[in-house]
């Protein structure tokens, strides 16, 4: 007699990279739905501008697998980031990942504005750099 298993059960069963690869595919699908809205925008209008076809759109909708190519065309078509990756560095004291502060725009020694992506000034990191020694 066979056992029956529960939608919990089954859902248990499944690896942790492929629950969380699922689950980055809805929330694109329906990030880009959320956006449509937003925007009142037809699936032909977001076709044209991303230049895909109107079927592909529907795909999309459907939880379609992405290229990050992809995605970043439906991001510029839409006007909006659909994937948002965290800044973080490496603290050298504790030795642990901390993320960058949004607000963090200038470093603290020096009021220029920091490079994109980065959580050291220029400057500093030029001084660090001249300061090695070349290899004998």
């Amino acid at each position: 007699m066979k056992r029956n298993i529960s939608f919990d059960d089954q859902i248990a069963a499944i690896p942790e990279e492929r629950q969380k690869y699922i689950q980055k595919r809805v929330q694109v699908a329906a990030g880009v739905r959320r956006l449509l809205e937003k925007l009142q925008m037809t699936q032909r209008e977001l076709a044209n501008r991303a230049g895909f076809q109107e079927s592909y759109i529907s795909r999309i909708l459907q939880g379609d697998n992405l290229t990050l190519e992809t995605i970043a065309k439906l991001e510029i078509a839409l006007g909006a980031d659909l994937l948002v990756v965290p800044q973080v560095h490496i603290s050298k004291s504790t030795k642990k990942l901390q993320r960058v502060p949004k607000k963090m725009k200038y470093a603290k020694s020096e009021d220029k504005p920091l490079r994109k992506n980065s959580a050291v000034a220029p400057k500093r990191v030029h001084k660090k750099v001249m300061a090695m020694k070349p290899p004998k």
